[in-house]
């Protein structure tokens, strides 16, 4: 399930509200790259969106308010199923979930899961096209599409930091039961 109140939340933190509906008239409703379907609601148009996701006039003004067709990426049947829990990175004060599964990887913030009320039922897919896509089902019915991260070469360069620092840390505060090298940076590789 959905909580609209979360996506009604995520669209205005982002200023982003993107409305895709598809032939059967189900609708996808967007937050600057994350999509979440609105079962149970009424067909609506952007205008009526921004109303009961409760937009002031501010919020609307200053926000990206479109319809989109993201079929392609709704419908899209190249995906694989990840059987393991997420690795957690924290990187500028934000959490992010690394989902991996077969050399397949996708990195999304954590914060655009929060719209998905999840259980044992819950399952995630990692989806190819031009970028990963993690994409969130109950069962077998899609709940949210959320688009993988794209960090720039400075993000890059900072995490592979962060990471030689806590390898660092962990091998200065335990007992040395193993051949030291003088390169953490070649032991990444």
């Amino acid at each position: 399930m959905i909580s609209k109140k979360k996506v009604a939340q995520l669209c205005r933190k982002r200023k982003t509200l993107e409305v895709c509906t598809l032939k059967d008239g189900t609708q996808w409703v967007g937050a600057g790259g994350a999509y979440y379907v609105m079962d149970g609601l009424p067909k609506m148009k952007t205008t009526e969106y921004t109303a009961v996701f409760d937009f002031s006039q501010k919020d609307i003004d200053e926000s990206v308010i479109s319809e989109v067709d993201i079929s392609n990426i709704i419908e899209a049947e190249i995906e694989i199923a990840v059987q393991s829990e997420p690795q957690t990175l924290i990187y500028c004060d934000e959490k992010f979930l690394c989902f991996s599964e077969s050399n397949h990887f996708a990195i999304i913030p954590e914060t655009q899961l929060a719209p998905v009320i999840m259980d044992e039922n819950t399952a995630f897919y990692i989806r190819f096209g031009q970028a990963p896509i993690v994409c969130v089902k109950h069962g077998l019915f899609q709940e949210a599409l959320i688009a993988a991260t794209v960090f720039s070469e400075t993000a890059i360069k900072a995490i592979e930091s962060q990471c030689l620092t806590i390898i660092n840390a962990v091998r200065n505060s335990t007992e040395k039961t193993y051949e030291e090298t003088d390169n953490a940076q070649e032991e990444l590789e």
